[in-house]
């Protein structure tokens, strides 16, 4: 979009902002004004700005108690986060422990499950120790994953 410029364009402006529009200024600046695009487009934003600045909106500040009560919120707030970062750490390390447990169960089990694998009918053993070592896992995990709060 290409926006050409007048040299009338400051004239117009400051007749606003010295509040002389349309009453004080001469008949050849409102003319111009209304005929050229550029002036009637910087007339229309320059009036629109006066008028927003001359209503002042009302401004409602908060009481001293509601100030208080929200920065007892906060405070509430930044203490609980502050306590809840050791519990996180510590339910961290619990999952790594419960992998870990289930990991060396794992293994110090396998040499049981290899064998019970070469005699068939030791496969109901093998399945319910697989299972096991299955839910030694997967609980801590799910648990670990259910009660986080992120």
């Amino acid at each position: 979009m290409t926006r050409s410029e007048c040299f009338r364009e400051p004239d117009v402006v400051s007749a606003v902002q010295a509040g002389e529009w349309p009453a004080r200024v001469e008949p050849a600046l409102r003319e111009h004004a209304r005929t050229c695009p550029a002036c009637a487009e910087v007339l229309a934003v320059a009036l629109a700005l006066q008028e927003e600045a001359s209503e002042p909106g009302p401004v409602q500040l908060p009481t001293a108690a509601h100030v208080w009560w929200r920065a007892q919120i906060r405070a509430r707030q930044d203490a609980a986060q502050a306590i809840e970062r050791p519990i996180s750490i510590v339910e961290g390390v619990a999952a790594a422990s419960g992998v870990g447990l289930a990991a060396a169960a794992i293994t110090l089990g396998w040499s049981a499950v290899s064998a019970g694998l070469h005699n068939i009918g030791a496969l109901p053993i093998a399945l319910a120790v697989g299972g096991g070592a299955a839910m030694l896992v997967g609980l801590p995990v799910v648990l670990y994953f259910a009660l986080s709060d992120k």
